[in-house]
């Protein structure tokens, strides 16, 4: 490795770090995250890299590149750069499937309105954070949930449906569900172990098993990767129904087709409906049943509630009484736009017309606020609690 090019890596990382040393967080996890990379950074700073072996060069060079990545992650999950409301919802929802609070979700906000992401890159190197402890003697006990979005709907309630499915590819990964339930599907399937509506269901939701140009190794990755996609739509339908088909329907518009990568919207769709509507299917049993076997007895199951419109449509925030209502404040601005009938005038007595925009902003801005009354009553509870102890 060229030691120079390695030194001007580190120099730009420096660069970096004096942009961001003085970034204020809302979570103090972060802060402590935050700090951690700074000592690390100082730790290399203090290092020969000419000394060096090529084996070790190549870790010094993985772990600026560990730095950065969380910094840039970091950067965009500062006080000002990111409602605390959004990732409070995406919090409670992964309470629901992590024993410890070992990871903190943060975001990056890129230009592309397609952009949505998870990034497994910091979650799950451990032969990178063990030489890290090793050798620097410091330790990330806790690790970033890094997830992707656009720019755009930063503050966005209905696009931002979409992140409970980024949020559902961590959960997946971290207990390699669809990755088991891949290779134990494909092989009943090679040796005909299934039963005749299993076939059906399989074949139809992965149209490419019939296909004999793809070998059946690259027929098992794209099972893998679609058992992927699959699971984490139904993870997100836990939180917010059938919300995410509505926005994945239209940018994609309606896409029937099957990539490598992602299977047709139009069995995804299908995937969801059936799994809120509470219809038979087999590849949902399947889901069904190795979630619950890989972790532990956790369970995929509605876990929304249908928030009556009463307080939104008199343009007043809904009460949030148990963090278990945050996502349905989604669904609820959903089912609202979705059903509109000048609601808002009629109960407000408006002699005009709203635009779409409006309702839009009206909406948005309701969710919001109902979320962030719920976190100042749940921290001011806290606060008084701490207090009286």
């Amino acid at each position: 490795m060229n030691v120079q090019l390695l030194e001007l890596h580190l120099s730009q990382l420096i660069s970096a770090w004096s942009k961001s040393k003085l970034n204020i967080y809302s979570d103090s996890n972060k802060d402590s995250y935050h700090q951690q990379l700074g000592d690390l950074l100082h730790y290399l700073t203090k290092e020969d890299f000419s000394k060096l072996s090529i084996i070790d060069l190549e870790f010094r060079k993985r772990t600026i590149d560990f730095i950065f990545k969380g910094l840039e992650f970091l950067d965009k999950s500062t006080l000002n750069a990111f409602p605390i409301e959004i990732v409070e919802c995406l919090n409670v929802a992964l309470n629901d499937w992590i024993d410890n609070n070992d990871y903190i979700i943060v975001t990056s906000l890129n230009n592309s309105l397609s952009s949505f992401s998870f990034v497994p890159s910091l979650d799950f190197d451990d032969p990178l954070l063990l030489f890290i402890k090793t050798n620097y003697n410091v330790e990330f006990k806790k690790r970033l949930i890094q997830i992707n979005l656009p720019k755009s709907f930063s503050k966005d309630y209905f696009a931002n449906v979409v992140l409970y499915h980024e949020l559902g590819h961590f959960v997946d990964i971290k207990y390699k569900i669809s990755e088991a339930l891949a290779k134990v599907l494909f092989q009943d399937y090679k040796n005909n172990k299934l039963s005749a509506q299993e076939v059906i269901d399989l074949e139809l939701f992965f149209p490419y098993l019939t296909n004999p140009e793809y070998s059946d190794n690259a027929k098992l990755d794209f099972v893998k990767q679609h058992f992927g996609e699959y699971f984490s739509d139904v993870f997100a339908a836990q939180y917010i129904g059938k919300c995410s088909n509505y926005y994945i329907d239209y940018v994609t518009n309606s896409n029937s087709g099957t990539s490598v990568t992602h299977p047709s919207t139009l069995n995804r769709i299908k995937l969801v409906n059936d799994f809120v509507d509470g219809n038979k299917n087999s590849i949902i049993d399947c889901l069904l049943d190795a979630t619950q076997q890989i972790t532990n007895n956790r369970t995929l199951n509605k876990r929304y509630n249908h928030i009556n419109s009463k307080n939104f449509l008199q343009l007043l925030p809904v009460e949030v009484t148990h963090s278990n209502q945050l996502s349905s404040l989604y669904l609820l601005g959903w089912e609202l736009w979705q059903n509109y009938d000048l609601q808002f005038e009629k109960h407000n007595s408006m002699a005009y017309k709203l635009k779409a925009s409006k309702r839009y902003e009206i909406i948005n801005n309701l969710i919001e606020k109902s979320i962030s009354n719920y976190i100042i009553t749940e921290s001011w509870t806290k606060s008084k609690l701490n207090v009286s102890n």
